[in-house]
């Protein structure tokens, strides 16, 4: 089973404490105008200091980008990489440089099609970090796929655009369709399997991405741990093909999150969580899948009950929504070492749901 290695720093914290009298005076002039809330520098912002966030680890950057090597192999257009490791590669989108990490395993045949997973860290981290706590890059070796971790806003925290203003303003949809589009311009990429998978404020980002209009049929699954839809999400429905909003879903939250609360959260100075209900009723609607969920439950070799499963799936179409609700795990990506039960790794998780679909 595989244990990604531990981080370099804190674990991601993207929830609020409570509202600071100073954050509700403004909320009526910030949360009216996105530029206002651009416009406050860092420290000067009431509402980010509600956000009780810890700084960036910029040593653990500076390294991270380091190590990533030289690319040795130009693909079929301009976006050179080395199998077997990862490259940091960047892009101009209305104005701004973006960047991503690329990992391409050594198994890789551009004379085949290759599944593609896109990659989303949570608020004040990094793609590099994503990349150490998932161990997507390693499993790629022997499942034999490829991995972008897109990396978030740098002058905001390292957050995503999911529609709630307390984050990033910058278009993260027009950035990662770019991205998508460069890479396979480049690369021999599966179209039929381009996945999504985000951590805390990563996932609330790829339920955006998810349900975007002009992102329609992007992705065959996505995989979300520990974060939270906004409620803005909306289902693009077509009554004359039913079948064209398809996309199974596997969502893990622990019972015991005190960032992403399992039943949700409302801060209006902040950002809504929904509850995981809410988010498992919401895909069961978008896929139209009437059967009752199944329960399958788990328990450590001690007995004490640590995962239950509820899929729902239609058995016509094979689409799929899987929830899953830890027990005792805080606010982390399940596999890393602080993980209470070893058993919750949500990478094998996800993977294992991803290959189930086909």
């Amino acid at each position: 089973m595989l244990h990604p290695q531990e981080s370099h720093r804190q674990q991601d914290r993207s929830a609020a404490s409570e509202t600071s009298p100073e954050a509700e005076r403004l909320n009526s002039n910030i949360w009216g105008d996105s530029d206002a809330f651009e416009a406050l520098g860092p420290g000067n912002n009431p509402i980010e200091n509600t956000l009780d966030l810890p700084p960036l680890d910029l040593d653990f950057i500076d390294n991270a980008d380091k190590r990533n090597r030289v690319p040795a192999w130009h693909g079929k257009g301009n976006l050179p990489f080395t199998p077997g490791e990862t490259t940091k590669h960047s892009i101009e989108t209305d104005g701004e440089r973006r960047t991503f990490l690329l990992h391409v395993p050594e198994s890789y045949d551009p004379n085949k099609p290759t599944h593609l997973i896109m990659a989303f860290h949570g608020i004040t981290s990094t793609g590099a970090e994503m990349e150490e706590r998932t161990g997507f890059s390693k499993r790629s070796e022997s499942d034999n796929f490829i991995v972008a971790y897109l990396e978030g806003d740098p002058d905001g925290r390292h957050s995503w655009n999911n529609g709630q203003l307390a984050f990033s303003g910058l278009d993260d949809v027009k950035f990662t369709r770019e991205t998508l589009s460069k890479i396979s311009e480049n690369l021999h990429i599966d179209k039929e399997h381009v996945y999504a998978v985000g951590f805390s404020q990563g996932e609330s980002m790829v339920h955006r991405l998810a349900n975007e209009p002009e992102l329609k049929n992007t992705f065959k699954a996505i995989g979300v741990v520990g974060g939270w839809m906004t409620g803005r999400e909306k289902i693009q429905s077509d009554p004359d093909n039913p079948d064209s909003d398809d996309l199974s879903v596997i969502s893990i939250k622990s019972g015991a999150d005190p960032t992403s609360p399992y039943d949700g959260k409302f801060h209006w100075g902040f950002a809504n969580m929904k509850p995981e209900s809410y988010e498992e009723d919401f895909y069961r609607r978008r896929n139209e899948v009437t059967e009752p969920a199944k329960e399958s439950t788990f328990h450590n070799d001690e007995g004490k009950l640590i995962r239950s499963q509820y899929l729902s799936e239609d058995p016509g179409s094979g689409k799929k929504v899987m929830r899953v609700r830890l027990e005792d795990e805080d606010h982390i990506w399940p596999g890393t070492p602080e993980t209470v039960h070893k058993e919750n790794d949500a990478t094998e998780m996800i993977l294992k749901f991803f290959r189930s679909l086909d």
